[in-house]
């Protein structure tokens, strides 16, 4: 009987062997005949994706064209799935078997095939970039915000109104029921959601790390715990499975941020951080922490040269034999955030750079131990990590974005820069410091504390369908584009004539004192 069992064994171990599934990424070899034009960004991009690159003068170009259609064909022709796709990269995630994985290496549109995750890899148990370890020193909101200076921005309204915040993380349970969240929900500011591990799951679902995050900048109990950008509006992501850690989570991770890009989204938080695998030989090394290698890295970069501004987690493995910060927080162009104490002294768990290349990281720092969170069951409590230091600091960006709409993203994060209290010696620990958003704002506006009504320009009515009407107290000049970036007309009355225009988006930019403003109007 035991032989037979061993027999059974045997041959039921060939069957899974041989149609055993893996993923891999599978990198195209160009875009050729494409459908789309950068004469016609509409079709590939959102109206508001491409007024921020208008906004920054970011180009649009080839790399935002989406993958060739046919080459897409000719992988699924070989019975293998397709789970994402990457323009940036030109690329898909596939699932196949190794029958279906020596096809699609043959074919002549592709490049090559990198694995990305065996699912039959032993777990190891790796450290994640992710702590919520429960403590109870104090609960207060309010210190991570004094620890900022934010108060100079909340006081004058700046709570992050009209930015839009993605952030990419394991899930975010209760979100959609707790009271924390009530107003984010009454007031329309919870824009959408996508799992990007099971696209049939709902983020609502799984992910306490992620509602814990979200709450340091979205949470409003009124007298008991408020997030630093209350006003902002938020797109949620699921692309970590916390069931394993390979690069199939980058895959993820990389798709949701192309994502976020094509919707025009100004901000992203990610509290997460790859380094190490279940599958040792996918580690990353010291010398890969580059911002060149890692392919969120590269993303990361290159979604900051596409207008966006990055809050990246430096990472919770300080005190771990792997000390460094994890990709993607070697990117170029981002924030890498570490953790400090209510006393602004270093988190011994924040993860230390540089990066291998030599550049300041991570670049600032904001309270990691013992952060005021709101947790999955409703519950105010304090948690320890990296993965609440960035959020905290990528809403109160919102806040000083919205004082400062005409910063370009590179100009704001050099602006937090200046304003950061390590600015002039910085270290692998601090990175620059502690950010002063206060003194970041006064710097740029001085001591006189406008009224937002005055600051703000106001369009009405949109939509429009005769005259726009331009609501000021001073000089303004506006450009009227349509969303080609050609321009219609340009002028310095108080009112514009829409009716000799065609229906749709247009997009208008008023100079006004010393900001710019970018509005989208419909003609109707």
């Amino acid at each position: 009987m035991k032989r037979v069992f061993y027999i059974l064994f045997c041959f039921w171990g060939c069957v899974f062997s041989i149609t055993a599934q893996n993923y891999y990424f599978v990198m195209l070899h160009d875009k050729a005949n494409s459908p789309f034009s950068l004469s016609q960004p509409q079709e590939f991009l959102s109206e508001r994706a491409i007024a921020r690159r208008m906004k920054h003068n970011c180009p649009i170009d080839s790399m935002d064209f989406p993958v060739n259609t046919e080459y897409v064909k000719a992988i699924t022709a070989t019975g293998a799935s397709v789970i994402h796709t990457s323009k940036w990269f030109n690329g898909v995630t596939v699932l196949a078997t190794n029958e279906q994985y020596n096809a699609i290496k043959s074919l002549v549109c592709v490049d090559s095939v990198e694995l990305t995750w065996a699912p039959l890899t032993p777990v190891r148990g790796v450290h994640k970039n992710r702590v919520i370890a429960t403590s109870s020193n104090y609960i207060n909101s309010g210190v991570q915000h004094q620890m900022l200076n934010l108060s100079v921005l909340h006081n004058a309204c700046f709570r992050g109104e009209g930015l839009q915040i993605a952030l990419l993380d394991n899930g975010f349970e209760n979100v959609n029921t707790i009271t924390a969240f009530d107003s984010l929900r009454l007031h329309g500011r919870l824009l959408g959601t996508r799992d990007f591990v099971n696209p049939s799951g709902s983020v609502f679902h799984q992910g306490a790390h992620g509602t814990a995050v979200l709450s340091t900048m979205a949470a409003n109990i009124p007298n008991q715990y408020l997030g630093t950008a209350p006003d902002a509006s938020y797109w949620l992501f699921r692309t970590e499975d916390d069931a394993s850690e390979s690069r199939l989570e980058i895959d993820n991770w990389v798709t949701a941020l192309e994502f976020a890009d094509s919707l025009g989204v100004d901000i992203i938080n990610s509290s997460l951080g790859y380094s190490e695998f279940d599958d040792p030989s996918q580690n990353f090394s010291y010398v890969d922490l580059n911002g060149r290698t890692a392919r969120n890295s590269l993303a990361a970069t290159w979604a900051a040269r596409r207008g966006m501004l990055l809050c990246i987690s430096a990472g919770n493995e300080g005190a771990l034999p792997w000390h460094y910060i994890s990709t993607p927080a070697d990117a170029d162009s981002i924030l890498a955030v570490g953790a400090v104490k209510a006393d602004k002294t270093f988190s011994s768990f924040s993860s230390v750079g540089p990066s291998s290349d030599g550049r300041i990281k991570p670049e600032v720092c904001a309270m990691g131990t013992s952060a005021a969170v709101v947790n999955s069951t409703n519950v105010v409590t304090v948690s320890n990590g990296t993965s609440f230091s960035s959020p905290i600091i990528a809403g109160a960006v919102a806040c000083l974005w919205q004082a400062l709409p005409s910063k370009t993203n590179i100009e704001l994060l050099q602006l937090l820069l200046e304003a950061s209290d390590r600015y002039t010696a910085p270290d692998e620990q601090y990175g620059y410091g502690i950010p002063d958003f206060g003194s970041a704002y006064l710097s740029v506006v001085g001591n006189k504390l406008s009224n937002s009504a005055d600051v703000k320009p106001i369009c009405f009515p949109n939509p429009v369908e005769t005259f726009l009407s331009i609501s000021t107290t001073h000089d303004i000049q506006w450009e009227l584009f349509d969303v080609q970036g050609c321009k219609h007309s340009s002028g310095i009355s108080e009112y514009i004539d829409f009716s000799t225009l065609h229906q749709g988006v247009y997009c208008l930019k008023l100079n006004h004192l010393d900001s710019v403003f970018v509005y989208k109007i419909i003609r109707k």
